[in-house]
Parts: C-alpha cells; structure tokens; sequence
C-alpha cells in the first residue's frame, strides 16, 4: 500500500512501481511511503545501475528526459517558490502557464555572466553554483578568491536581472551535477507583473531593498531631515516601467517627481537624446514637482526594466501643512530648481543643435555617396539605364537633395 500523510492512497498489485521520481533524480524525498500488506518479492534499481544503463545505451535517455519533465509538471512549482509567497493565486496561475520544464547535465551553463537577459528559473532538483573569481588589487601578491554562492531546491536564479535590479548577471551559473529548472521567460514574467501592479513592491523587497532608504542617496532631496524624507517615501507610489517605455512626454502636463530607483533611462527633446543616461539616484521633473512649471521640458524613455518612485506636488504640499520645516527645504529647493533649469535649458540647445547638424550631415553624405554610384554605374554601363533617370529626377526634385547636398559638402570642406 501507498500512503501520504498517512492517508491511503492506493494498493499496488504485480507489475506495479513506485519510486520513478527518486530514480529520475527529479525528487530528493520519498513522496510517499510503502508499506508491505504481505511476503512480496521486490525487484530494486539503484540510481547508479540506471545511470551506467544509460551510458550503455544513450539512445534512450531523450525518452527518460521526457518523463522527468513529466512527472514535475504535475507539481506547481510557483506554489513552493518562497518570493511568491503572498502573491495572489491569480497571478501565480498566469506565471504557471508561462512555465517551462527543463534538465541540464553537468557543468552547463545556467546563467551567463553579463547577460542582461534571460528566464527567471526555479531550481526543482539537483544544485546549481555562481562563482566569481574576485582579482587582486594592482601591485599585491595575494591570490585570487573565489566566492561561492549555491543554489537548491526552490531556490530562485537570475531574478534580479529579470526585474531590471542589476543591468547584467554579476557570476556564471553553472549545473552542479544534474539539475532540474522550471523557468519563464523575462518578457513573459514582466508582461504578467505588469497586469499586477500591486506584487511588484513585495517582490522587490524580497530580492533586494526598497531603495532609496537615506536621503542622502538622492542628490536632489539630500538636504531635507530623514524624518520628512521617510514622510514622502510614504506617501510615494511604486512604478515599473519595461524596456523602451515612454515614462515621461515632453510638453505633456504634470506635477509628479519621478525618482529612479533601478535601470536605465535617457533624456530625450526633439527626438535627439541628451547627455548620458539617467542612473539611480537622479530624479525627473523637479520644476513640476516643486510647482515652478506645468508641463515637462523633455521626454524620459527606459533603456532596461526601470523602477521609479513617484511623488506629487500635491503630496507635497499636504505634508508642508502639519510638516513646517519642510517648508525651509522647500523655499531652498526652488532657488536651486531655478538656477539648474536655466543651465539644462541652455545645455539642451546646444545639444540638440550638434545633434541635428550631426544628422544633416549624414544624410547629405549619404545622398551624395549614393547619386555618385548611380551616375558612374550609368557611365560604365552596369545599371539600367531607366532607373537612374527617374531616381535622378525624384531625387532633383525633392528638399535636400543633390543640390543642397553639395552645399553642405562644399561648407564642410571650406
């Protein structure tokens, strides 16, 4: 007989087998147990007898993989996953339909170093283990260490790439021995999360830290006490963005602070895009927030997987009722807003002015490069004949084409 939890499950008769998961090495734990109801004969296989089996006749481990897979799909692996625990059953059953099983062997690659892509992965069975060759500082004689980190059943792999909370893999992770892994892909699970705005701050919280935690790690808010810092986080909202996403439009109404928390964003004005990449810390809309102005000077796009904190001129202003020392902060701030606008504006004009120039200039020469070919291949008799006149005369005929292209050919050279 068969028994779980002490319950009956089933009597097994000649020819019946138990044990399939054991042998497979897709559970570590007996599932259930057996018990003798009278003098039986048992035949046994032992793992290392299957495995030397298989050597032998390689051809049928592809038919064994299946059942592997098989028998953990029967299992909702999202259901023992400690980062979903709290997670609503809704938005655990659209993870589990986006959900693939799969086996490695040994010293596969789980996850590889600098990919800023991949599948978030359970570990179902086997071990996997990160390791990171950490280099000696220039001019010491100390030998390279290696940290080691291991992952077990239930454990989660490559989740803080997946949520866009490091821009790449820090280590390889490599299969230990055999390993079993159900995974999502990275659109999917940001696709679904997406649906739940709500698990996304958990989530967050129990992979790494709800940043910022000081006021001093954003610049912008750095001379405000830490009391009425924590205030505003309070009150804040928790967004997340995919990767190129318009988080901001330009000269769109709003009195909302977009702090970026995690990933990667670029300034945007006119199509051109501004300076280096927003990072962690540097915040969107301090006029708006501050109420200096009402519509947002430039557009902010995500590069990666972004999360921002949102807090709102409204939000502000209640606090500065009961909080009034937060008004010396703000009277201070605006002074700097002011000043540090009438820079960025200024530093926005030139940018954008060399970068339109920049892109003229390309186009020129491209057309150039282009009606030269066309005009010598006519000449050496390689090109229909029909296709450069009307290419010629569309290309005559149009804004910038080959007349003004030699002018500014002709101002580049002078």
């Amino acid at each position: 007989s068969l028994e779980k939890a002490g319950l009956l499950q089933e009597t097994s008769g000649i020819g019946a087998s138990f044990g399939e998961a054991g042998l497979l090495a897709v559970s570590e734990t007996a599932p259930v147990t057996a018990t003798s109801l009278e003098t039986s004969l048992i035949q046994v296989l032992h793992r290392q007898v299957f495995h030397r089996g298989l050597a032998r006749f390689p051809s049928q481990v592809e038919h064994f993989d299946h059942l592997a897979v098989k028998l953990l799909s029967h299992e909702n692996a999202l259901e023992k996953v400690p980062i979903l625990e709290g997670c609503s059953e809704q938005f655990k059953q659209q993870l589990a339909q986006r959900c693939t099983t799969r086996l490695l062997r040994e010293n596969e690659c789980l996850v590889q170093k600098s990919s800023t892509r991949g599948s978030l992965c359970v570990v179902r069975s086997g071990s996997a283990v990160a390791e990171e060759v950490v280099r000696p500082r220039p001019g010491t004689e100390s030998p390279r260490m290696a940290s080691e980190r291991r992952f077990y059943k239930w454990d989660v792999v490559n989740a803080d790439v997946v949520l866009g909370l490091v821009p790449w893999a820090p280590q390889n992770v490599m299969v230990d021995n055999f390993c079993a892994v159900t995974e999502i892909q990275d659109t999917d699970f940001i696709n679904i999360l997406q649906n739940f705005p709500e698990e996304v701050p958990p989530l967050v919280s129990r992979i790494s830290i709800l940043w910022p935690l000081e006021a001093s790690q954003v610049p912008f808010l750095s001379g405000m006490s830490q009391s009425h810092f924590a205030s505003l986080l309070e009150d804040s909202q928790w967004t997340m963005h995919m990767a190129d996403r318009t988080v901001v439009r330009q000269n769109k109404e709003g009195d909302a602070l977009h702090l970026l928390c995690y990933g990667l964003a670029v300034r945007v004005v006119d199509d051109v895009v501004l300076g280096n990449p927003l990072v962690q810390g540097e915040v969107i809309g301090r006029a708006n927030f501050l109420g200096l102005a009402k519509r947002y000077p430039l557009t902010v796009r995500t590069q990666s997987v972004c999360h921002f904190r949102t807090l709102t001129y409204r939000q502000l202003q209640q606090r500065m009722e009961t909080e009034f020392p937060l008004r010396e902060w703000y009277e201070l701030a605006k002074v700097q807003v002011q000043n540090f606008v009438e820079y960025d504006h200024a530093q926005q004009k030139v940018e954008i002015f060399h970068a339109k120039m920049r892109r003229r200039t390309e186009q020129a020469f491209n057309k150039h490069v282009h009606f030269t070919r066309v005009i010598r291949a006519k000449k050496e008799g390689t090109l229909d004949p029909e296709r450069p006149r009307s290419w010629c005369r569309s290309f005559w005929s149009r804004p910038g084409g080959a007349g003004s292209c030699g002018a500014h050919l002709r101002a580049g050279s002078q």
